[in-house]
């Protein structure tokens, strides 16, 4: 899904950083500024390369179908704050940042509370936090290959998009993910039992109070080469999600008491 988002190219982030320089390097009004070369090459790569990723992803995990016009146009309106863009110009991976910035501003449109422009710049300028796309994808990826053999075989197949799933949920409202995770009927249709979802969301994003200390992602996002395997914590998460993963679901259990 973030290939593309994440294949890099020397020119074509270049040529990003000169045209953020021309924005506020630019006499003319922004809605001039807009009908120049360097404003209609930006907004033609920000609908190749970041709108095709926010419209899956929308469509997947909330149901919305955004045109890719719409992301344009929302890219258009965060481009006219100067401090957006003196916080994108200062951003080791300009490309993540753009995505991270109209991705929260979409879920704002939908009426979720998103992450501000300068709270991601500041996530983004921590080393620890900070991950590009492509850095984002594969700790997913590696996430996944940890918990498959701990995952029962009929929920195998869905254990990708439930992983995407809690991670975006995550970026934007850790506090609630859990409980808003195991309320969602589009995971319990997938044939997930409460239980089995929580039991992920503790385990991918970590059990509360402090979710860092225990989360496979956040693992992964601070180094790909981690294995959880030597941190005491994630052994511990990792022994437990097993566990409660071959628990028997209510259903289960009232089958049992009938006989």
């Amino acid at each position: 899904m973030a290939q593309d988002m994440g294949s890099s190219n020397v020119g074509d982030d270049a040529q990003l950083r000169k045209t953020l320089v021309s924005i506020s390097a630019s006499e003319l009004s922004y809605g001039r500024w807009l009908a120049t070369a360097e404003a209609q090459w930006l907004l033609a790569a920000i609908e190749k390369r970041i709108s095709g990723i926010i419209i899956t992803r929308f469509s997947r995990q909330h149901g919305i179908d955004f045109e890719p016009a719409d992301i344009v146009h929302t890219a258009i309106e965060l481009l006219a704050n100067e401090r957006l863009v003196d916080a994108l110009d200062a951003a080791s991976d300009q490309w993540a940042y753009l995505y991270r910035v109209i991705s929260n501003e979409m879920l704002k449109q939908m009426g979720t509370r998103g992450t501000s422009p300068l709270e991601i710049a500041e996530q983004m300028a921590e080393p620890e936090t900070h991950s590009s796309m492509p850095d984002f994808d594969n700790a997913m990826d590696l996430t996944v290959e940890v918990l498959a053999p701990l995952t029962p075989a009929a929920l195998r197949p869905h254990l990708r998009e439930v992983v995407e799933y809690l991670a975006e949920r995550g970026q934007s409202r850790l506090s609630h993910a859990h409980t808003d995770s195991a309320n969602d009927t589009g995971l319990i249709e997938l044939g997930l039992e409460r239980h089995h979802i929580l039991a992920l969301a503790n385990v991918v994003l970590g059990a509360r109070p402090d979710h860092g200390l225990n989360s496979i992602l956040a693992g992964f996002l601070r180094d790909s080469d981690w294995k959880p395997s030597q941190s005491i914590p994630h052994r511990i998460a990792l022994k437990k999600y097993g566990a409660r993963m071959v628990r028997p679901s209510a259903s289960e259990k009232k089958l049992v008491t009938a006989v």
